[in-house]
């Protein structure tokens, strides 16, 4: 967490150092001006409509796996917590319109890096548990639409918009389980005839794919000398997550961060 802290604050400074060297050409592009350019740190749950261990085993690469876990049909009394965190770092550019000053264009391009979904499994009799995770990274380009409305220096914007991005990254399988002649299964009780407890341990790549989103946004901030804006967010949407054979998973999105940016005059 430090590390990001760190890196959000790298990233602000460049966004002054831009701001400043901007100041004397505005861009402009379809009756917009550029107005603020800008980052943002925040942390996503971007929690998928399938959190089950079929549907991640799917996603890794065709053939990467050494075992069949075909068979991994699991109750879901066996499941034990679930994660889902997306970190995630937004550079942005804000276009104010021409004639009508509140209406703003935001084009963003967005990192996520060291996302991770994670579901773990036990037995009631605590012999057999099994843990998959995924970490993935994800550059997103980010198109919003937005109406400020302020007093002073404070301001409230609505926001809405979407997303395209492309993931890649990694999974790990790892824990006790039951084999049999069939494949890997998670067994409570006394084996079945041909079945042994085995100790697993996977890493893999998933399959790279492509993720949309839509979504609605609140945001907080206030300028400082009408040139610093620092803000405050909280975005809430849903989407579509694609990845190489798996089937395409809907998408829950809730998110919410800190932001701040250069104020061009």
């Amino acid at each position: 967490m430090t590390t990001r802290i760190l890196s959000f604050l790298f990233v602000a400074c460049c966004v002054l150092f831009a701001g400043t060297s901007l100041e004397a050409q505005r861009l402009g592009i379809g009756g917009f001006k550029l107005k603020k350019i800008g980052a943002a740190f925040g942390q996503d749950q971007d929690m998928l409509g399938d959190m089950s261990a079929n549907y991640f085993i799917s996603t890794a690469q065709e053939g990467a796996l050494e075992r069949d876990y075909s068979q991994l049909n699991l109750d879901p009394s066996y499941v034990s917590s679930m994660i889902c965190e997306n970190p995630h770092l937004r550079l942005n550019l804000t276009w104010e319109h021409e004639q009508l000053s509140n209406l703003e264009f935001g084009t963003n391009l967005v990192l996520i890096t060291g996302r991770i979904d994670e579901m773990s499994f036990r037995t009631p009799d605590y012999e057999n548990h099994l843990r998959i995770s995924q970490y993935s990274n994800e550059i997103v380009f980010e198109p919003t639409l937005g109406w400020r409305l302020g007093r002073g220096a404070f301001n409230l914007t609505g926001i809405v918009g979407g997303n395209l991005g492309y993931h890649w990254g990694d999974m790990s399988i790892n824990g006790n389980v039951t084999e049999c002649g069939d494949g890997i299964k998670l067994r409570s009780g006394d084996l079945a005839s041909g079945c042994e407890s085995i100790r697993v341990f996977e890493n893999t790549n998933i399959s790279t794919g492509i993720s949309t989103r839509l979504f609605a946004e609140a945001k907080a901030s206030f300028q400082i000398a009408r040139r610093l804006e620092m803000g405050l967010h909280v975005r809430r949407g849903a989407g579509l997550r694609m990845a190489g054979g798996s089937r395409t998973q809907t998408t829950s999105l809730h998110s919410g961060g800190v932001s701040m940016a250069w104020v061009l005059r």
